[in-house]
């Protein structure tokens, strides 16, 4: 990461001072024009960048398994939900702007479980789901989709509510 980091800091610096040159005339003073850019670079660009690169390359996984659903997120928040305490589990696929987009509705099977699981109010009631909760599926290909159906239809029938369009 901090290879990462000084990289964009180095490119930034170099490309910078660049651009305070137009048609071959030097801008007088150069300097103060050079540290504006180069700050305004730094947080409009190359902080953001940053930040993604940083969140797009944490290992996070969904697994579905015998004892329930578990998210594992290293430098997040984890969670974990026992089959007995969902009433119901849904994959939803939606299209938004030309983009496809999915999640994994998990409706609970009493209202004390917002009581017992604080650590999944994040997720509660999100993205126009009332009375559950929406866990995004980033990017799903269909292969993943298919590889959530199978999972679910295998470990709990009774749960799944299979995928539909929401």
């Amino acid at each position: 990461m901090l290879v990462v980091a000084a990289s964009l800091f180095v490119f930034g610096g170099l490309l910078v001072p660049a651009m305070v040159y137009t048609e071959d005339l030097l801008l007088e003073p150069a300097a103060p024009y050079t540290l504006l850019i180069a700050l305004g670079s730094l947080l409009g660009v190359w902080l953001p960048v940053l930040w993604f690169a940083c969140r797009a390359g944490r290992h996070r996984r969904l697994v579905f398994d015998n004892k329930g659903i578990a998210w594992e997120d290293p430098g997040g928040a984890p969670w974990s939900v026992g089959w007995g305490e969902l009433d119901g589990v849904a994959v939803s696929v939606h299209r938004r702007f030309q983009l496809s987009g999915a999640r994994l509705d998990l409706f609970p099977e009493s209202a004390a479980m917002r009581e017992r699981r604080p650590e999944l109010d994040h997720l509660w009631e999100r993205d126009q789901l009332r009375g559950g909760y929406a866990v995004s599926l980033l990017a799903p290909t269909p292969d993943v989709l298919a590889g959530i159906d199978d999972a679910l239809r295998d470990l709990r029938p009774g749960v799944y509510r299979g995928i539909t369009a929401g």
